[in-house]
This record gives C-alpha cells, structure tokens and sequence, in this order.
C-alpha cells in the first residue's frame, strides 16, 4: 500500500475492483478524507484498460447529481493513474441485505426512488452504469443513496443504445469482482440483452433497478442458480420468484413497478428512469391516502397504519403558468355525454353545437419535452414541441385549451424548478412535473423527450394519469417532417385522452402548417422567444425573436398572438407597434383557433373602446365554450376594473362551480372579499383552501396575513410558521415571517431576514419584491435615503430582466423615498422616466407616481393637477378600481391645503371603497385630531395601531391624540417608542425632527 498519491495521504484500502484499487485518502491541501481509486498495475501498461480506466471517471465526472458519486480529480502520479472522488460514510446496501433480509416497504420506496433519480439524471447526459447492483449502492447515515462505480459507465454513441463490448472486457460477478469475460454486468443483476452480449442502453439500467427492488423486497436476488450459466439463463428465460407469497405488505403499485422493470424486452419497459421514479413516488404517496391504498390482490390492506404527512409544496401565490406550457385541456370519454348549445354569430347566423359536459372532461398539463443531450439537438426544439402541441390541440371544439400566460413572463413551473435547481427548467424530475399539474387541477400531463439527426427527428410521447398515479400511454415517432409529426401526436393523445372517434372524423382538422406555420425558421424564432420570456424573464429580447419569426413567415398568427402580449407588457410595446400586431391578428384570424379568435377579438375591441361590443363578444364566446374558464375569467378583470365588486364575487362563483377544487380561485375569491373588508367570508375561504389543499402552502400564506391584517399577529405568526416548514425557503413566506416579527415588537428582525433572503438566487421579480421590502423597513425607521439606495441597487441587479410592472413599483417606490428624503429634483427625474418608458398598459399605473411624490414635495398644483388627470381616465375608461387611490390622493391634498373637512370627507369615504391596510385609518385619524375630535381620531388610530403596532407615523400621532386629551403618560409611552424606532433616522426626516421638539418639550412642562 502506497504512503502517499499526489497529494492524497493514503490511510487504508477500501476494496478492490476489476480494474483498481480503492483507497481511503487524507487530501493534504482541501484537509478532507476522499476515496482514491488507482488503476492495478496488471492494466496499467494495457492502452485499452487504461482507456477503460480513464472512461469511467469521464463518465463520472459528467455528473452532478446528490445520488451520484462525486468526481473531485482525474490524475497520475508516478506512473499511476487514479480518480479522486467523494468518500461516502455508510454501508453498501448489499451488506444490509445480507445483515437484514428484506427491507420494510417504506425503506426499500425511499431507496428505490433515489436510485431512479440518480439514473434519470446519468441517461439523459448518455451515460448508462451497465452494472448496477446492491454492491455499487452506498446508504449513508440519513438514509440517502450513493451509486458508486462506474467502472463499467459508457458513453452512447448514438441515441438508444451504445455497443456491446469486446469479449475481452471484464464483467463482475455476484458479489466478488471484475474477472474475464464475454459480457459485461453482474449476472444475477444485469439485463437479458447485456447477457446475450448486445446493445445496453439505459433501459438495461432499469432493469437491474428491477432486480435491486426485487432483492430489497424479498432479501435475495431475482435470479439465482448453481454456476453463472444458470444465472444468466434464469435472466434469459425465466420470471423471478413471485412476491405476493412471501410478504403481505406489498403495494400493488409496486408490484406493477416491478414488473414493468423486469421486463425480457427493452421496449416493455418504462421509457425512462425518470418514469420508475414517478410510479415510485405515486407508491410512496399512496401511502398516506387511505383510500388509495392497494395491495397485492387478495391480501386485505388491515395491516397498513397510514398516516397523513405533509407533501413538497408548490408554488407561490399569484397567477400561473407558462412555458412548460401548462395548458387545460378537456378531452371526452369514448361515451362522452354532451349538451346542446345555440348561439348567433357576428353576422346572426344561428349555430347549433354538441359539446361534452363538464363532468366528462379531462384537464391535462403539457411540459415541454426534454433534450436527448447524445444528439445534436438544440433546446430550442423542446419548447417548439410544446408551444406546437398547444396550438394544435386548441383548435379542436372538443379539447378546451388554456395556456394560462401569466403576461408578467412568468412561470409557475419555471419558478418550482429553479427553486428544485434546474434554473433552464429541463431536467427536471418527473414528481416535480406531476406536483405542478397536480397543484393546477390537472386529471393528466404530457411529458417526454425530443432529438433531432441531420435531417430527422424523433419523439418519445408520454402521457400520464394523474390519479391513478400511472403511465396511460407513450408511443415513439420519428421522421423527417416536424409539423407532421406533431399532427401525429396531437392526433393519438386525442384519442388516448378518448376524443369520441366520430368526431375525430367528423370535426375539421387542420394541419400545423396551415394554422401555425411552415417554416422551421420561424418556429424557431418562436421557441427562442417563449425560453427567453418564461425562463430568463427577457420580453425585450423575447420580442426580438418574435419579430424575426414574423420576418420568416408573415402570416404566423401563433408568432403575432405572444408578440401581442410581449408588447402589451415591455418597453418594446409602443402603441403603434401594440396597434400593428393587433392588426395583424384580425387579418389572420382564421390561423387561430377558434377559442382564441374570441379572445383576439375581445382584446381588438377593447383597444378600439367599443366596450360593448367586446361584451358581446365575450357573451358569444361564453355561450359557445359553456366550460370555458376564460371568458369569466376576463369578465372578473372587467368588473374588478369597474369596482364591480358584487359582480366579480358572483362571476368568482361561477368559475368555482366550474372548478370547484382549483386552488387558485379560491384563494383569488378569498383576497377579493379580504380587499374589500369582507375578513370573515375571506377566511372562510382560506381555511377551506387549507382543509382541500392542505400540503399546500398558498393557502396558509394567505391566512397568515389576514390575520395580520385583522391584527392577531401572534396567530398570524403561528400559521405563517406552519407554511415554512412546507417550504422553508420561499421568499415571500419568509418576508411575510420577517413582517410578523416586527409587528410584535422584534424590530431588527425585519431587515436580518431580508437581508438574508437578498443574498440567495432569486428570480428579479422575486429581486425587486424583497428590495421593496426592505427599502420599506428603512422607510418606517425614517432612513429615506438608505430605502433611496436600497431601490437603487436592486433597479441595477436586475436591470431589465424584471417584469415591466415590478420595475414600474420599485421606480414609484424610489421615487417617493426619494421625496420624503427631499431629493426634489432626483424624485422628479425618475417621475419623468417612468412616463416616458412605460409600455400603454402601464400608463395609468405611473399616474401613481406623481400622487405619491408632489405631495410629499408640498407641491401641491401639480398634485391636484395629477389627480385630475386621473379621475379623467377614471371616468372615461371605467376604471374605478382607482377611485380609492384618487380619494386618498385629493384627501392629503384637501389636508395640506388646511381643508380638513373635505379631506376627512375623501379619507372616509376611501376607507368604505377600499378598507383593507394601515393607512387610510392613520389619515383619517391625523385629520380629526387637526380638527379637534379627539374621540374619533383616537377610534381611527387604535383601528391602525391594532393592524400595525411598531408603525411610528401612528405612534406619533396617537401621542399627540393622548396629549390633546391630557394623557400626558401613555402620549409620553407612544412618543419614547417612536423616537426608539426612529433614533437613527435621516437628519433631514422631519417627523423624527418633530417627535424630538415634542418630547423636549413635554420634558420641560412634566
């Protein structure tokens, strides 16, 4: 045994394999304990072994991946070549077996889904182990698994397999090492086509997954026999030994699982080690569902003690959705029972339709597919599949399409992968994919990958049932024609979601070409563009790329249709070009469908103003789509925007009677009722999100803050507490805790958690909301010119990748800190960009801006001057959404001009539209107390006080209320806490200015 290897001290051996010795090492410099693997000198002179040798580690060192063994070096040292890789702590699961026989079936689940994990992320990099066995498996302290050994790893050479080896390589047997021979792999764990000497690709892989779960549930291996030849013989011909005989306890799920691996034939096999994980994973969660808890047939399930647990949470609050695309589509069973509906058309024809009732529909999600890295493929082809596939399903009257296009750019699947550390979003494992359809109300997703060769392309199509937890269906396509190929698959994804047949002959058709585009150029450009917007959160470049799509095919509708929202919501969107694209949509309208040409229309009309006849066409829309979500869900938009609040609940109700269990209109209804103070009916809403959803953490989020909102800051703390434990590192939950803190008095808290929460990977719309939270922290400690600074830095990190109206809010933000700072000139150049920078739909919200700004700067002219401008487009567009900013805006302005009673008139009628926050109570009590009603002004403040206790600007005012009064002792108590809070604020900040004369005065007259 050597003393020392380059610069690994050499403590004691490990073991030996079939081509090396391995090592327990000291790394001398990193100060580390490692394994030290060194080719034996009988292969060190032999170019092929040598080369053997060195592939392993390449294989190795290609991955990263927590279930994978860690390649730290590749080297020689004196004529010796060795791997340095990660020394793993714990027992290889063939001695546990040995020690323990067969595994309980929680144990071997867990096992058995890392195990897949680890293999879903070699195969897609082409990497196959090609001798997996409990040998080459390491289970650490904690319970997690290592795959040791890729000693026998090879790279692909083409897609779906990779050539045998020559009968001079090594091949391990049972439990001792490599000796010479005609195969390569363990015989009692190895695949029947690595037996036969044939081509492995990463299905032979699954297979000796197969035998490692079959030894873990039974404490031996599968196939067993007196010599190697009958071995090889029982994995070529024979079925292992049934397991419902030896144990009880076994799922049913996993006894499908198992056999589906064990498969004699690769292509009866799962299509992927990510597919095992997902059925794995199904298994496991059965297990805390009573009800769908099955075993083997025959054997009664009294045995189970199931126990409800708390799931991997998905998701943060807000609209969804996006590129994978997650799309809503209800397809028909074969015996679909439908309805009739009439509806006139444009031009009053009458139209009579059958169309399937709602309980007759299924909703399915579609990811894009994944990129088989051993081609030559760009990604772009994974989203053109996608986004393809999107556009050809919406066209059938059958199949419901939503795309759900959060027009921020966001997306909740991209934000749940980055968070899982897949920051392009492919990758991703297939539980993620299920939880995120599962979480939108999906009854199936659509899942798979895609390659391209010279001229040619290949697809393998994977759809799965989300309740039975199975793969329905895959089936594999390849050709030369892309579009053609996908009219394929939309075509047999309809009839195996069970489109009646009769209408898939009856109801037209059109193939891609006609309808999307027939140029693999543009398609291209639109692929680039959906990554650059849903991923990278790019819209200026997004639009780029469209453009260039519009420049190859002039007639691509589905090109125009996301440039359309790309403008509405960038700095590209100028009105003329917004107009154009418009335009250009109604000119091509038949390339849409039919669904979307309502949508086209609705959105045409609106920007022409003729409201009415966009009702109308929403009205036909609603008419002929009776199950479809978003025409109720742009009349919700219409009468919010309206201050319709009645109408937006009733129209809420509605689509929770359409989608009674989707976690996203019950907690929109329940932020409704809460916005306009009906706390009761929101909690109740709430809480029935929580009690349907309840590994949801949304729901306890927004809970959280109603009870913040109502003041029980205590419980609110407690419930917001219960959310992080099921998502410890999401942001808007720790901001949320960070908030808690505060309100009970922890003041430094606030600023420590947000800090914090700055310094890790966020996505820049995520970046510009904790920056806001922080620079608002500052702001209540009167340091306007640090929040100034805080806003100033994180506008900078983000630069434009933020969407356009968190950009907008940190602008107005900064703005306002900038005025209260009595930076005047600054305030007002940052006024003057917004206006001249804000894409049309964003021209009311910057108004915002300068009612924020003028008033702070005591310029008041231009103050009324701004509200006029805003109660103008008020009236002429509807929007009385605003009507309640317009009334606190004219009340400060009433107050600061000495009209108290108009201003106390303006403060409470803002608080009837709108009596949701802090503010609007400390104004109106402020104004009372100027106008001598002591007793109302002090009702108002101890409603704001309740709501937001550690608020020094109601401190103080509650000081000067009590003082008014002659309670000279609690005044005195409000104004220490607030020169506490504010004993570091900004020189220039004149309330803290205040607080200080107040109390040197109230000192000299005690």
């Amino acid at each position: 045994m050597p003393e020392m290897i380059s610069h690994y001290k050499v403590l004691k051996t490990l073991g030996q394999g079939g081509m090396g010795v391995v090592y327990l090492c000291r790394d001398e410099r990193l100060k580390r304990d490692v394994a030290v693997k060194v080719l034996s000198d009988k292969y060190s002179q032999d170019p092929i072994y040598r080369q053997r040798f060195l592939t392993e580690a390449q294989s190795a060192s290609a991955l990263n991946h927590p279930n994978i063994i860690t390649i730290y070096e590749i080297g020689t040292d004196q004529g010796r070549d060795f791997i340095a890789m990660e020394y793993v702590v714990g027992q290889s699961l063939d001695s546990i077996l040995s020690a323990r026989g067969a595994l309980p079936v929680r144990e071997l689940l867990d096992i058995g889904i890392q195990l897949a994990k680890g293999l879903a992320a070699a195969h897609p990099a082409g990497i196959v182990h090609r001798d997996l066995k409990p040998g080459n498996v390491i289970i650490t302290p904690d319970g997690r698994v290592k795959i040791l050994d890729f000693g026998l790893a090879r790279q692909q050479e083409s897609r779906g397999a990779a050539p045998a080896d020559t009968a001079d390589e090594a091949a391990t047997i049972a439990a001792s090492y490599t000796q010479p021979g005609m195969i390569l792999g363990t015989p009692g764990f190895m695949s029947p086509e690595q037996a036969r000497g044939g081509l492995a690709d990463h299905r032979s892989d699954q297979f000796s997954l197969g035998c490692i779960l079959h030894a873990m549930a039974s404490g031996k291996a599968p196939f067993l026999g007196e010599s190697i030849v009958d071995v090889l013989h029982g994995v070529l011909h024979k079925e292992p030994e049934p397991l419902d005989g030896a144990r009880s306890d076994l799922p049913f799920g996993f006894i499908e699982v198992l056999q589906r691996c064990l498969q004699k034939r690769p292509e009866d096999r799962y299509p992927g080690a990510a597919a095992v994980e997902f059925a794995l994973s199904n298994v496991k969660e059965a297990l805390s569902s009573p009800s769908q808890v099955q075993t083997v047939p025959g054997v009664p399930s009294s045995r189970w003690h199931p126990r409800r647990k708390w799931a991997l949470p998905l998701g943060i609050a807000g609209a969804l959705a996006a590129v994978l695309i997650i799309l809503f589509a209800f397809g028909l069973l074969s015996r679909a029972k439908t309805m009739t509906v009439s509806v006139q058309d444009e031009e009053g024809h009458q139209i009579r339709r059958e169309v399937p009732t709602a309980e007759n529909r299924k909703r399915i999600g579609i990811f894009p597919f994944e990129v088989d890295h051993s081609d030559s493929t760009d990604v772009w082809l994974s989203f053109a599949v996608s986004d393809l596939l999107c556009w050809d399903l919406m066209q059938d009257y059958y199949l419901h399409i939503d795309p759900l296009i959060d027009l921020l750019g966001s997306s909740k699947y991209a934000e749940e992968a980055k968070k899982a550390g897949y920051p392009k979003v492919l990758g991703t494992p297939l539980h993620l994919k299920r939880q995120v359809a599962k979480a939108s109300s999906c009854s199936h997703f659509v899942a798979g990958r895609v390659g391209a060769a010279a001229d040619s392309f290949w697809m393998d199509v994977e759809l799965y049932n989300i309740k039975s937890g199975r793969l329905q269906t895959d089936f594999h396509l390849a050709g030369t024609d892309f579009f053609a190929l996908m009219d394929q698959m939309s075509l047999r994804l309809r009839r195996d979601l069970g489109v009646p047949e009769s209408h898939l002959q009856e109801w037209p058709d059109l193939p891609l070409v006609a309808i999307a585009t027939n140029s693999m150029t543009a398609l291209e450009w639109i692929s680039r563009a959906t990554m650059t917007r849903d991923i990278d959160g790019d819209l200026d470049r997004a639009a780029e790329y469209l453009e260039k799509a519009v420049e190859a095919d002039p007639a691509c509708a589905l090109a125009y249709w996301s440039l359309f929202y790309i403008y509405q919501y960038s700095n590209q969107g100028t009105p003329a070009r917004t107009a154009g694209v418009i335009n250009s949509l109604m000119t091509h309208i038949s390339r849409i469908p039919e669904g979307l040409q309502f949508a086209v229309k609705a959105v045409y009309f609106q920007n022409q103003n003729e409201i009415d006849k966009m009702m109308a066409v929403i009205q036909m829309w609603r008419d002929l789509y009776p199950y479809d979500i978003r025409p109720l869900e742009i009349l919700i938009n219409l009468h919010r925007a309206r201050g319709e609040t009645d109408q937006v609940i009733a129209t809420m109700q509605k689509l929770l009677e359409l989608e009674p269990d989707s976690p996203q209109y019950l907690l929109q209804t329940g932020e409704e009722l809460q916005r306009t103070g009906k706390y009761e009916s929101a909690r109740g809403y709430f809480e029935k999100y929580v009690e349907r959803h309840p590994d949801d953490s949304k729901a306890l989020l927004a809970l959280g803050e109603l009870l913040q909102a109502l003041g029980e800051h205590a419980e609110a703390k407690r419930t917001i507490e219960r959310a992080q434990i099921m998502t410890p590192q999401d942001p808007d939950i720790r901001a949320a805790l960070a908030k808690c803190e505060y309100d009970l008095g922890n003041l430094t808290a606030w600023p420590t958690i947000v800090q914090s929460i700055l310094t890790e990977p966020l996505s820049p719309d995520e970046r510009l909301s904790a920056t806001m939270e922080l620079a608002d922290y500052y702001e209540l400690r009167g340091q306007n010119n640090k929040a100034a600074g805080i806003c100033i830095e994180g506008l900078d990190a983000v630069g434009t990748s933020a969407s356009t109206l968190w950009i907008l809010l940190t602008q107005i933000d900064l703005a306002r800190q900038l005025a209260k700072a009595g930076r005047r000139e600054q305030s007002i150049e940052w006024l003057d960009k917004m206006k001249a920078n804000a894409p049309l739909p964003y021209r009311t919200l910057v108004l915002l801006g300068p009612l924020e700004v003028y008033p702070e700067l005591g310029d008041l002219t231009s103050a009324e001057a701004a509200a006029d401008e805003l109660e103008t487009i008020i009236k002429a567009m509807n929007l009385e959404l605003l009507r309640f900013k317009w009334m606190e805006a004219m009340g400060r302005i009433r107050e600061k001009q000495g009209n108290f009673d108009e201003a106390s008139d303006f403060f409470r009628r803002r608080i009837e539209i709108s009596p949701a926050g802090v503010a609007p109570y400390r104004d109106l009590g402020r104004c009372y107390r100027k106008m001598g009603k002591f007793k109302e002004a002090g009702a108002a403040l101890e409603v704001a006080l309740k709501r937001a206790p550690y608020h020094p600007l109601t401190l103080l005012e509650m000081a000067l209320t009590n003082e008014a009064m002659g309670r000279r002792v609690p005044a005195l108590e409000n104004l220490n806490r607030v020169l506490e809070i504010w004993a570091d604020a900004d020189s220039s900040f004149a309330p803290a200015q205040e607080a200080r004369e107040l109390k040197r005065g109230w000192s000299e007259t005690s």
